[in-house]
């Protein structure tokens, strides 16, 4: 997406991206929604990668996080699906306890995940884990964007997750660094931002 480098939209800075893990950069999903023509672009994109994947109704979509209830809602009226806007737990904080979602999933009941971007898949992991759900459960994980990275070392469950995401954009691997070898970290003992740039 050429948008991405036009509108600024790939940010410098330090990131958290979870509790174990931080970024040089961060791609800014909630500006590109704020676009209308790219946003019908976006969900129409994700509509026809989904379309061939699924028979019938039997489905949920789950959103996850601000963007992936914009995408899903959306995208589940569209496809005559139920959907649940699913915050992440590193977000909770941002959510009065009204917004977050406290339901228990239904056995055998096929699932969509609509996300933004997609690096280590621990969010996605953790969303799996949260809701009980197993990986046959999931048609498909689909964000904007998947973001390859530099670290090795990746659980089993997340790498089984990575291999189920399908994106609109590869293009914009992300530079990942762990709490150990995190100089920020090293020097102040805590990674002191949450998505949002340090000056």
């Amino acid at each position: 997406m050429n948008e991405v480098v036009q509108k600024d939209l790939l940010l410098p800075g330090h990131y958290l991206v979870n509790e174990k893990v931080c970024s040089r950069d961060w791609i800014d999903t909630e500006k590109l929604m704020q676009e209308e023509g790219l946003k019908e672009k976006i969900i129409y994109t994700f509509e026809k990668m989904i379309t061939p994947h699924v028979e019938e109704n039997n489905f949920i979509i789950l959103g996850v996080g601000t963007v992936g209830l914009q995408i899903g809602s959306i995208l589940a009226y569209r496809l005559c699906s139920p959907f649940l806007h699913i915050v992440p737990k590193h977000l909770e904080k941002h959510y009065d306890e009204h917004e977050i979602s406290r339901v228990t999933l239904e056995k055998g009941i096929k699932y969509i995940i609509i996300s933004d971007v997609v690096i280590t898949g621990l969010t996605i992991a953790e969303v799996r884990r949260k809701y009980e759900i197993p990986i046959d459960e999931i048609i498909g994980i689909y964000c904007i964007f998947k973001r390859s990275f530099n670290l090795e070392k990746i659980k089993i469950e997340e790498s089984e997750i990575l291999q189920r995401v399908q994106a609109i954009n590869t293009d914009f691997d992300a530079e990942l660094r762990t709490k150990a070898t995190c100089k920020l970290y090293n020097q102040c003992k805590t990674c002191i931002c949450n998505n949002k740039i340090l000056n």
